[in-house]
């Protein structure tokens, strides 16, 4: 089988979403008023569902149990296509769950994530076993929520020796991924230094500068670690973007598009990141991927379901609306 494009890494969820009114308080008991059954999902695989839909040949690397969540993952994997020679069963060990609570009037959405066992967390020596495969991509995406940091760097370490595009979603704050032992300062410092696009919750900011608008944030975390692209999503409002050019640090605040008919923003991020990437390896201007990426992260906030995301001609035809003739 030929190697695909673009390889995702991270963690294997099903996940369970319900749809509330409001979300509850302490004792509280509310009805649902709807569900959706449980699907595969990940912060990684989000994304990279983004970009195989948008048109590269994909595949995914992590783990999961050996239980009736995992059929759900392998299934539907399969069926989009989506090579998961490289996601691995880890027998007697339950799958990566996610619970999730979506308000259908504003979209917006919380979550109970209960992740696998370490039993379930990827390893360096795992990565070099797969670093053949790793390094045939055009590029590799990794996420930060589910996952400890030193298989990271080592991933971010050969595919720089390779000259293969990596980028990170850092979808947690650093202060909790130090809790929860994921990672120490001193390591996440090191994998900012050696991936190429690295995308933050607006969370993780203050854990990594003292700046507190956002643009010079960027910019100051850009210059602190010396990624070639820095990405603040801001939800509806947009995303700030700091990247390096002509061996100068510019930086833009790119709108998002606050328009009607959001449903669940679950995922949107990672939709957002999926357009970026498709529109960076492209060779898109930093600005006009991060509109890509906006377009992408709102036209998946229309629809229900992480993993939902629009098809390409979907997203052709919203920007056209804004002067674009195709992507």
């Amino acid at each position: 089988m030929k190697a695909p494009e673009i390889i995702s890494i991270g963690a294997l969820n099903c996940d369970i979403t319900a749809f509330v009114t409001k979300f509850p308080e302490a004792e509280q008991k509310i009805n649902a008023v709807g569900y959706v059954p449980p699907k595969a999902a990940g912060v990684a695989l989000d994304c990279l569902t983004m970009i195989k839909n948008l048109g590269y040949s994909c595949g995914h690397i992590g783990k999961m149990g050996d239980d009736e969540y995992a059929n759900i993952i392998e299934r539907e994997l399969r069926e989009e296509n989506i090579d998961c020679s490289y996601c691995k069963r880890i027998p007697g060990e339950r799958s990566s769950l996610a619970w999730v609570l979506v308000n259908p009037d504003s979209g917006e959405r919380c979550h109970i994530m209960l992740p696998m066992s370490e039993k379930g967390m990827l390893t360096t020596d795992e990565i070099d076993e797969m670093s053949e495969y790793i390094c045939s991509a055009k590029a590799v995406h990794m996420e930060m929520l589910q996952m400890p940091m030193e298989p990271m760097y080592r991933i971010a370490q050969i595919c720089k020796e390779k000259g293969v595009v990596t980028s990170m979603d850092i979808d947690i704050a650093p202060r909790f991924l130090y809790e929860y032992k994921y990672s120490d300062p001193e390591l996440l410092g090191k994998t900012l230094r050696e991936v190429d696009i690295i995308k933050l919750c607006k969370d993780a900011v203050r854990d990594l500068t003292t700046e507190t608008d956002m643009e010079k944030a960027a910019v100051a975390i850009l210059n602190e670690y010396g990624m070639r692209v820095l990405i603040i999503t801001i939800g509806e409002k947009g995303c700030v973007i700091a990247w390096k050019e002509d061996e100068q640090v510019k930086s833009a605040t790119v709108p998002g598009f606050e328009l009607p008919g959001v449903k669940d923003t679950t995922g949107a991020g990672d939709a957002f990141q999926g357009g970026f990437i498709y529109g960076y390896l492209k060779g898109l201007p930093m600005v006009k991927a991060a509109q890509l990426g906006n377009a992408c992260g709102y036209l998946k906030s229309r629809n229900i379901g992480a993993r939902n995301m629009p098809d390409k001609k979907t997203v052709e035809n919203f920007l056209q609306e804004y002067g674009w003739t195709g992507i």
